[in-house]
């Protein structure tokens, strides 16, 4: 559609909060055809597409515990690879037998990204403010009981709502977010790959434009470590309760077996495994391969 354009009116309902758009031809998306949809209230405002400026939504249950909900307090990770998506996904679905038997032959980003950027080693310096956990009030579009945390574990299109208190003195903080694979993924899988060093910087109006001097410690993250602090998913509330969709009771009962394979003596995800579903095995890579669209 070079040159052309399409309007979407979409009528959100009673429903507010933070989403993503992206593209689904493919995989494209992963070179960067995405980005965060935020629904105020009645408003969809996608950023990223122009300068915004809007009002805090005032029908919002949780108004009252922050002072800025604007454009500039949207915050996206993201993987960054050298290659394109292309290029990866071909080398997956030539075998897709031989990648699910290694976990390390999944694709490993040459980086992390920050709102989009980075940096790279004798190069300029970009200044970054970045949003660490402090109390979370919204996940997935759903309005929760806040619930305090230190830090927290985020998958891919997951999105999370956060109120940080800026109450430390005027000075510039480092703010981690490692990723995390399944299985020891090294530089092996890729050399430019150190997931331990994904930092950005928080800087408060008025610091110099300096270096950090806080330790870079890894963040707690719950499941993995067990640390204490880190968010715990199953002391998530919504504030309303949800209730299912319909208004009949249901008559048609359908029960979904989740187990994994068992490759040699393991059933371990990431050791040669993969889920299946009522004895079906469904993927990414078999669609692709079969229908070389997904």
């Amino acid at each position: 559609m070079d040159s052309n354009s399409y309007t979407y009116l979409v009528d959100p309902g009673e429903q507010a909060g933070t989403f993503w758009y992206h593209s689904h031809l493919s995989t494209q998306y992963i070179d960067g055809l995405r980005g965060p949809l935020i629904v105020y209230g009645n408003m969809i405002i996608p950023l990223g597409v122009s300068i915004l400026s809007f009002a805090t939504d005032p029908h919002d249950p949780h108004k009252h515990l922050y002072d800025v909900d604007d454009a500039s307090t949207v915050i996206t990770l993201t993987d960054w690879y050298q290659q394109y998506s292309e290029q990866l996904a071909g080398g997956l679905s030539e075998n897709p037998a031989d990648w699910m038997a290694n976990i390390i032959t999944e694709p490993v980003p040459d980086s992390v990204l920050f709102n989009g950027i980075g940096r790279y080693r004798d190069g300029p310096e970009v200044e970054r403010a970045v949003i660490t956990v402090e109390k979370v009030i919204e996940v997935d579009g759903v309005n929760h009981i806040p619930l305090t945390a230190t830090s927290l574990s985020i998958s891919a299109g997951q999105r999370y709502s956060i109120v940080l208190h800026a109450d430390q003195k005027v000075d510039n903080y480092w703010i981690a977010f490692p990723t995390m694979f399944l299985g020891n993924v090294t530089t092996a899988a890729n050399p430019n790959y150190n997931g331990s060093e994904a930092y950005a910087v928080l800087h408060y109006k008025g610091a110099p434009h300096d270096e950090p001097q806080s330790s870079q410690l890894i963040p707690q993250v719950a499941g993995v470590l067990g640390f204490m602090g880190a968010l715990q998913e199953y002391q998530l509330t919504p504030l309303e309760h949800a209730h299912p969709p319909g208004g009949s009771h249901p008559d048609i009962t359908i029960k979904l077996n989740f187990t994994t394979t068992k490759h040699g003596d393991s059933s371990t995800l990431g050791a040669g495994n993969y889920w299946i579903i009522n004895g079906e095995r469904v993927t990414f890579l078999l669609l692709y391969k079969d229908l070389e669209i997904c």
